[in-house]
């Protein structure tokens, strides 16, 4: 991913887009700092945070930034995705569903779901519905 935002960051330097010139600059800076051998999920969630911060920005370049940084994030988890991994843990975890065993339930579908990107308030919310239907 690092060498794919350099390579874009030469082509927009080369067609006069400082905006994303910048901006992906910023990028691999917050990536150089935050280390050398950063996973690809380490990088999804830096960039991942970058993007939400420009989406609470009310600037007129905060739009363009989000949408430049949003090429480079991982797709998210469905919410047909989410349900159906919740159903897994709830296969997969003999513990009475009650909701004081909800931490176990968070642990279970991040192990289960390690690698991809989800919403972890879609999945809390899945996750309290199915313990408070069972």
């Amino acid at each position: 991913m690092k060498n794919k935002i350099q390579k874009e960051m030469i082509i927009a330097l080369k067609s006069g887009n400082t905006l994303k010139k910048n901006l992906l600059k910023t990028v691999l800076g917050e990536l150089d700092r935050k280390g050398k051998n950063l996973t690809e999920t380490e990088v999804d969630l830096i960039i991942r945070s970058m993007y939400n911060n420009t989406l609470s920005l009310r600037s007129e370049d905060s739009e363009t930034e989000s949408n430049i940084l949003k090429e480079y994030l991982k797709e998210s988890m469905s919410y047909e995705d989410i349900q159906a991994s919740v159903r897994k843990c709830f296969k997969d975890l003999d513990l009475i569903k009650e909701l004081k065993n909800f931490g176990s339930f968070m642990k279970k579908f991040v192990e289960l779901n390690n690698g991809n990107t989800y919403d972890g308030k879609e999945v809390a919310a899945i996750i309290r519905k199915n313990l408070l239907n069972t």
